[in-house]
């Protein structure tokens, strides 16, 4: 990085300049090159922004008004407002006609370097073609057409290069994602081949989240408190409604590829979910025994009759 660009990243930081007006910064720099067709393009989508045009045309002015050593400023300022005349918002030219004078004076703009050579020629020149342009209508109109379709060419070229570019191998993960029906099933085939090879045994208990149905294979996990081997194909047999254990040692053992290729991630997302539901849910309270109710001897009827049992006698 030279110098002068690590001192125009500084000031642009120091004075929090915005992304508008650091791109007129770099377009109109002291570099010995002129800005590139791609960064003035941007700036001229920038100028249909009510804005960025603000910001840019008060950067733009500010360029023009330089002298002496800083004589690239000024001209690379009047080739960024040749372009957005001709390609940007068509308030950049009525703009420019209203600050006519302010171009004007640059036709008599001076400056000679070290070496003797004159440098305040190309500005003069570029201000009065400048001048020109912005007094003959009709040929502004001609030029801006012309202009707005090669910049039009220019973008549909870029984008089937970029469309090109892009056509090629796609990343991994999209490499590994079934493109057909046969593909997957032999994805599954294998998956199911790498589950079975190496799995462990691992507990399981099956712990429902609170309010979502169970599977029938939850139920069996339920019935049967030995150890169940894990395998991909015990969570497949699930539904996806698998419990949350389950999900993360299968998870644990063949990877979150396999388990993506084979679920998809829809089913992954809904088991997710999930998991996530009964880390957040508080452990379910355990169920204490009824007390038992106090014996209580009831008297027995008398059946109309008065007296001990052993008297048996009727009323009169």
């Amino acid at each position: 990085m030279s110098t002068s660009s690590l001192r125009r990243q500084v000031k642009n930081i120091v004075h929090n300049y915005s992304e508008a007006e650091i791109k007129v910064r770099e377009a109109t720099s002291n570099d010995p090159w002129g800005p590139s067709s791609s960064l003035m393009s941007e700036i001229a989508d920038l100028t249909y922004n009510v804005v960025a045009f603000s910001e840019i045309m008060s950067m733009i002015w500010k360029r023009l008004n330089d002298h002496g050593k800083n004589w690239r400023h000024v001209y690379k300022a009047m080739t960024l407002m040749e372009y957005l005349i001709k390609t940007g918002s068509e308030r950049v030219s009525q703009q420019c006609k209203e600050n006519m004078y302010a171009v004007q004076t640059l036709k008599d703009f001076q400056y000679v370097d070290r070496d003797g050579k004159d440098q305040g020629v190309n500005v003069r020149e570029k201000a009065r073609q400048l001048v020109a342009l912005l007094r003959d209508e009709d040929r502004l109109r001609e030029e801006r057409a012309h202009a707005l379709k090669t910049k039009e060419k220019l973008a549909q070229t870029a984008t089937a290069s970029s469309a090109a570019v892009g056509s090629g191998p796609p990343p991994e993960a999209e490499q590994a994602w079934p493109q057909s029906s046969g593909e997957e099933e032999l994805q599954l085939q294998l998956a199911l081949a790498m589950s079975k090879e190496e799995a462990d045994q691992v507990p399981v208990r099956c712990c429902g989240v609170a309010g979502a149905g169970l599977s029938p294979l939850c139920f069996h996990l339920h019935a049967s408190p030995p150890p169940l081997q894990l395998s991909l194909s015990t969570l497949l047999l699930s539904g996806g409604l698998a419990p949350p254990q389950l999900v993360s040692a299968v998870l644990h053992q063949v990877g979150a590829l396999t388990l993506c290729l084979v679920l998809g991630l829809a089913r992954l997302s809904s088991l997710l979910l999930c998991v996530h539901v009964q880390a957040l849910s508080p452990p379910p309270r355990p169920r204490l025994p009824p007390d038992p109710a106090p014996h209580t001897s009831r008297p027995r009827p008398s059946h109309g009759f008065r007296g001990s049992a052993s008297s048996l006698t009727p009323p009169p």
